[in-house]
């Protein structure tokens, strides 16, 4: 399959995210949690859309792997720098599915 190394990033992002947000659903009630939450949320679904999207060799790949990529990144960022999240494991795989849809955008460009 075309795609296998990123449809596998995305699911495995997805998978780490889910983790992470059991582990924060045992976390104390604040502002900050409620943001981490929702950020990881949003990543773990579309990780799991966009491995969809890839496995179906839809038409949209560019754009949903473009945005995926954004929101991975932007998973990265607000998780990295929040103190309630604990899951490295998530970040790296954040990291690592954002850098596989760049991968996937740059091989539709070539």
């Amino acid at each position: 399959m075309e795609y296998k190394s990123c449809i596998d990033a995305c699911r495995g992002c997805a998978d780490e995210c889910d983790r992470c947000l059991d582990s924060l659903s045992r976390a104390p009630n604040s502002t900050e949690l409620l943001a981490a939450v929702r950020t990881v949320t949003d990543c773990s679904q579309f990780c799991r859309t966009t491995a969809g999207f890839l496995e179906r060799g839809s038409r949209f790949v560019t754009a949903v792997c473009g945005l995926c990529a954004e929101i991975c990144d932007a998973c990265v960022a607000g998780c990295g720098q929040s103190t309630v999240t604990q899951g490295q494991a998530c970040l790296d795989s954040c990291r690592e599915c954002a850098n596989e849809c760049r991968r996937v955008l740059a091989f539709q460009k070539a």
